[in-house]
């Protein structure tokens, strides 16, 4: 994992995980969170949430909707 991609945890806490790598960012109609975590038994997850719309992001919405 970069070093860089454990700066922000994004919405992970990181005291939780043994390791937290976030990136998230978006445009105009577009938002996206993708964490990989690896958990404090060595097993590995990846989740990612990405929001479309020709409509721009209703970024309040689309964190109480993940």
């Amino acid at each position: 994992t970069l070093d860089v991609m454990q700066i922000n945890p994004g919405l992970a806490r990181k005291e939780d995980w043994q390791s937290v790598s976030y990136k998230g960012g978006g445009d105009s109609g577009v938002f996206n969170l993708t964490t990989g975590l690896v958990a404090k038994d060595g097993i590995r997850y990846c989740i990612s949430a990405t929001w479309n719309d020709v409509d721009a992001v209703d970024q309040w919405t689309f964190f109480t909707n993940i």
